[in-house]
């Protein structure tokens, strides 16, 4: 006899797995979620101008190894977001805001033009 499977939603599994929704645990993995897709679209915008590590670490004044680290989500200050995207060309723009909690939000559109980071706290 055939047993029936369970299927969990992802929220489910990271309640489980990561910690509900509020808790620190929580908020620390989706702000290194969301800081690791930066760090993504670092490198896709980085390579579409053809840039080297070197190259945009010689841009804004870093060694290539603070790049690779910036993509992939390490060491990202606002900084250097900042002066990464700014350097190929992108418009940034800072957005803070008040809140119950403290968390980073960030976002980038699509089209890669545009970083907008939120602090809510």
């Amino acid at each position: 006899m055939k047993t029936q499977k369970e299927f969990y939603t992802f929220d489910e599994v990271l309640d489980k797995h990561v910690g509900k929704r509020g808790t620190p645990q929580r908020e620390d993995y989706n702000i290194q979620l969301e800081l690791s897709l930066i760090g993504q679209k670092v490198r896709e915008l980085r390579e579409a101008k053809h840039y080297t590590q070197k190259q945009l670490g010689e841009l804004i004044g870093v060694q290539a190894a603070q790049i690779c680290k910036i993509e992939k989500g390490q060491n990202l200050t606002i900084s250097n977001v900042s002066r990464i995207f700014r350097a190929m060309g992108m418009d940034v723009q800072l957005l803070i805001g008040k809140k119950q909690k403290q968390s980073i939000r960030r976002k980038i559109n699509s089209a890669g033009a545009d970083v907008h980071v939120r602090v809510k706290d």
